[in-house]
């Protein structure tokens, strides 16, 4: 009640949350729509085949940011539109009124809404239509013609990937700087090492690339036939397994016993379960057959280790490929002296850089431009994410969804001048199905300017474009990306730092006088150096430590380790009256656990300095307590402090099979010192 309250008496609090529930819209419908086409096989395929062709998501993507022309969408938030209306002038009076100004700042934060929305969209989902082999789900799409240009693309793809092995390879006679890039790109990119791409590559081979090839659609069934999956072979699924198992041991809120119905301590284990075996039993009325994990499989599980000694000495997840001397001619045909092994770093931003590496690869191949490009392809850095970028050569202009490491992705806009005045709008009838790739390779002849652009006011637009509701107006001329992602607030390593003063050699220091140890330069005498030579005295001293603290990564926001209402939650859950609290009491749990997050990081920073030689006392597990344990010919034990949940765990090993049970006591009583 006191929640609503508060909603009800902040008017901004609830246009933000209309202004978000508008731009979030296109992509709760998506994914609605995509919950009911999981149900069934036929339909499962055909949403993976869409998701490869990118014409699924990427629609999604632009009917978001056409929100920013939404004359529902505005209003909802408090927006003043007006089709008659004269255009409001930056000289008239009402454009220096409160109400309007404040207007500007909602509609800018709108707009910075819909692109973080958008490029989190794109980069989530681009992974599945340009990796493989998760793109050759685009063979079992309806439209034939579709299918066959995303089955082409696979083919440059593999084509350019082939080539980037040869080249890497130590007998080639590629430079050594080249071969190095392309060796490091490659181990970016891993899929090429995934055992299930290469046994695609040849049955797309021996189909001569053509959807209409019996074995191409067999290939894409046996892959995307059952419901929708990413792990492609038994280590990851085990390694996923294996970490859930070792999740059910953590001292953590979702492993807490559910009840105590007795002191059997078997009933207890059973009632241990983690999330992930809770969701595995719920019912989704889905024509898919249920695979259910029971309490008695668990129980199972964990007797098994106990009666079966010899298992625990089994690695049972770790599996390594044969010799590939063994193999068929026509299989060793598609290794190229690579190993089957893939290994890379694990996790969206890792998939994402893969991402970005295989579509770096298909374009140096098509433009046959060799492989050194791949060393300033971290150039690409300067396309800020909202920021819109024209092409000098094509006079194409698009809005940036972000870079990642060797590319970035962009979204097509509209270009429309009236006068000597250009606006943007976002492109409604592009026939494109995915982003717009783009890759900068040159520090001092970009391709892709900068155009530096506001957002307009509905009552600002001029009144032929009032149609669009909000445009943007491009405010200066189109300019070097560099200078504009500098005042953006772009972050560069000092490597990129290093790299920039070896092609525009700005003025640094003297040897001794930088601010490292003993006068070397370190990345803050190279960032200054930087903004002098890009702008020298136009900015003043503010501004330059903006933009320094920006390179220097010093203005991020560090501040989501843990929530910054637990403490208001769990006070308003102490006030709520006793009948009314058995609705909250896991969101109260939850702020608990919050709380005791921040306790034990208080604690870790009052701790005592690390040059006395030991840890504070406080946070040290007392050895007299040693004496208490139980001692055996057949068994050990050994003990240790928890310091979040402040209780002691004793773990008692068997001397002959190694295994061990934990046994968990609480010691309220007993005071450290």
């Amino acid at each position: 009640m006191r929640l609503c309250a508060h909603l009800y008496s902040d008017r901004a609090l609830q246009d933000d949350l209309r202004m978000v529930s508008a731009a979030c819209g296109p992509v709760n419908h998506e994914y609605h729509s995509i919950l009911q086409q999981q149900k069934s096989q036929e339909t499962t395929m055909q949403f993976q085949a869409n998701r490869a062709s990118g014409a699924a998501w990427f629609t999604t993507v632009r009917t978001t940011l056409q929100r920013i022309h939404d004359r529902q969408a505005l209003e909802s938030f408090g927006i003043t539109v007006s089709m008659s209306a004269p255009p409001l002038l930056p000289q008239d009076p009402d454009a220096s009124e409160q109400w309007f100004l404040g207007e500007c700042k909602m509609i800018e934060k709108y707009w910075r809404v819909l692109i973080e929305i958008a490029s989190a969209r794109s980069w989530s989902q681009i992974q599945f239509s340009t990796c493989q082999p998760n793109s050759l789900a685009v063979v079992l799409m309806e439209d034939r013609s579709a299918a066959q240009a995303g089955l082409d693309m696979i083919k440059e793809v593999w084509d350019a990937v082939l080539a980037a092995e040869r080249a890497s390879a130590s007998d080639s006679k590629t430079p050594p700087a080249d071969r190095a890039a392309i060796s490091g790109l490659l181990l970016d990119l891993a899929w090429n090492r995934l055992q299930t791409a290469r046994e695609s590559w040849l049955v797309c081979e021996q189909g001569r690339w053509l959807v209409s090839d019996a074995g191409i659609r067999l290939q894409a069934e046996h892959l995307y036939a059952g419901p929708a999956n990413t792990k492609w072979d038994l280590e990851d699924l085990f390694a996923h397994l294996a970490s859930v198992a070792r999740s059910s041991n953590l001292p953590t809120a979702m492993n807490k016993p559910l009840a105590c119905t007795g002191n059997n301590s078997d009933t207890k284990t059973e009632l241990r379960w983690t999330r992930w075996f809770y969701c595995t039993t719920l019912e989704r009325s889905t024509e898919w057959p249920v695979l259910r994990t029971t309490m008695k499989d668990h129980t199972n599980h964990v007797q098994s280790r106990k009666e079966e000694p010899q298992l625990a000495t089994l690695a049972g997840k770790a599996f390594k490929s044969g010799s590939t001397r063994d193999l068929d001619k026509e299989v060793r045909k598609g290794l190229v002296n690579m190993k089957l092994e893939c290994s890379k770093k694990a996790g969206t931003a890792s998939n994402q850089t893969a991402a970005a590496a295989t579509a770096l690869l298909r374009h140096l191949h098509l433009d046959a431009r060799g492989y050194a490009p791949i060393n300033l392809s971290w150039t690409g850095v300067f396309f800020t994410k909202g920021n819109v970028f024209q092409n000098k050569n094509s006079g194409q202009t698009a809005v940036s969804l972000g870079f990642r490491k060797y590319g970035a992705l962009m979204a097509p806009l509209v270009e429309h001048r009236i006068g000597e005045k250009v606006f943007f709008s976002v492109n409604a009838e592009s026939a494109m199905k995915r982003p717009l790739w783009v890759f900068q390779t040159s520090l001092k002849e970009p391709v892709w300017l900068n155009c530096k652009s506001i957002v307009c006011h509905p009552l600002s637009t001029p009144t032929e474009m009032r149609g669009y509701m909000v445009v943007l107006e491009q405010v200066e001329a189109a300019r070097d990306p560099i200078k504009a992602a500098l005042q953006s607030g772009v972050f560069l390593t000092a490597q990129n730092l290093k790299a920039l003063h070896a092609e525009f050699r700005f003025i640094l220091p003297k040897k001794g006088q930088g601010q490292g140890k003993n006068g070397s330069l370190i990345k803050p005498d190279y960032a200054k150096a930087c903004l002098l030579h890009f702008f020298g005295s136009e900015i003043d001293d503010s501004e330059q430590q903006r933009m320094m603290d920006a390179l220097l990564g010093k203005s991020w926001d560090r501040n989501f380790h843990s929530s910054h209402h637990s403490s208001s939650i769990l006070a308003a859950f102490k006030a709520l009256d006793p009948v009314d609290r058995s609705e909250f009491v896991k969101l109260a749990a939850v702020a608990a656990d919050e709380e005791k997050i921040k306790e034990a990081r208080t604690e870790r920073a009052e701790r005592a300095d690390v040059k006395s030689g030991h840890m504070s006392p406080r946070h040290e597990t007392p050895a007299i307590l040693g004496r208490l344990l139980p001692t055996g010919t057949s068994f050990l034990c050994r003990f240790n402090r928890h310091p979040v949940q402040r209780r002691y765990q004793v773990y008692i090993f068997d001397n002959e099979t190694g295994s061990s049970a934990l046994s968990l006591s609480r010691f309220d009583s007993i005071q450290q010192v």
